[in-house]
């Protein structure tokens, strides 16, 4: 689901939303559905795909001098009109970190 189409659906049944995230249960929310889910699963859905979307956003602001040209597109695009996981994963396979405590051992110059 992208963040148009979660967004559109919230703004569309906000009160709902808004009264289950606020621990107030109606009657009408046992049988509601929302894009065929249930209040709750939209609620953790909408949740863990816009906390993706700050995050793919934050990323490509940091990493923006360090990535290629094409993460730069698929990003934007991904931000864009998707939910900016695909943005997250190609940021984090291109960008180059210094590996911390990289340890390699090493033979004994000697052998017993």
């Amino acid at each position: 689901m992208s963040v148009y189409h979660l967004m559109n659906e919230y703004a569309d049944h906000k009160e709902l939303v808004d009264s289950y995230l606020s621990g107030q249960r109606t009657e009408t929310m046992n049988n509601t559905r929302i894009s065929g889910l249930s209040v709750a699963m939209f609620s953790v859905i909408l949740i863990t795909v816009m906390i993706i979307w700050v995050a793919s956003l934050y990323l490509v602001i940091k990493e923006w001098d360090a990535l290629p040209t094409w993460v730069r597109v698929v990003s934007i695009v991904d931000i864009v009109l998707g939910s900016g996981l695909i943005a997250v994963i190609c940021i984090l396979a291109t960008t180059n970190k210094e590996k911390k405590g990289d340890f390699t051992p090493s033979l004994p110059s000697r052998l017993p």
